[in-house]
């Protein structure tokens, strides 16, 4: 259609010209989001797996707690994808969110010997909450996987362990940085 054509068209048909400029504004605008939501989680991904590795690298007394504060400070997507990507290091099959916000309560999951389970990430300066684990366990029922790993960077307290029972393992401190560096740790349900 040459400009000419376009003009004629507008003048002759003004809602049809509305419409479609409407139709186009509505078709492309939420898919140039959609881009960059992936084009966020990849390089978020990068970003973790660029400090996986820094952190594997570290030694020495003092390193877990370098790593807890380093982790206070970062993205909490990037907090997430550490997550995910130390659990993928340790075999687990990931499936990431299509968004990091609004994701139904959960920020990953993994599958592992045909089981499901659910991640939730949160970074605290103190303890955790203990409705935030019970929102969980029931995003975990109502989802229908076998469990779910709550990892924090706060202090967990016996409240918090209650909620999570037998198909949440809390991980936290040592263990949390374990996970993220690597080391066989105690986090398999």
């Amino acid at each position: 259609m040459d400009l000419h054509t376009f003009e004629q068209l507008v003048r002759d048909y003004p809602v049809v010209a509305i419409i479609a400029v409407a139709l186009f504004i509505w078709w492309v605008i939420p898919r140039k989001k959609q881009g960059n939501h992936e084009c966020n989680h990849r390089k978020n991904i990068r970003q973790a797996r660029k400090l996986l590795k820094e952190f594997r690298k570290w030694k020495g007394d003092g390193v877990e707690a370098r790593i807890t504060a380093y982790l206070r400070k970062i993205s909490p997507y990037v907090f997430e994808e550490l997550l995910l990507c130390s659990f993928d290091d340790m075999g687990y099959r990931i499936t990431r969110n299509q968004r990091y916000s609004g994701d139904g309560g959960t920020d990953g999951s993994l599958r592992y010997r045909g089981r499901q389970y659910l991640v939730q990430a949160k970074r605290y300066a103190s303890h955790i909450r203990a409705e935030d684990v019970a929102d969980f366990k029931e995003v975990i029922k109502q989802k229908k996987a076998d469990g779910g790993y709550f990892c924090h960077t706060g202090r967990t307290g016996k409240g918090s362990h209650i909620h999570a029972g037998d198909n949440i393992i809390v991980v936290s401190g040592s263990a949390l940085i374990d996970l993220l560096l690597g080391k066989a740790v105690k986090v398999q349900l």
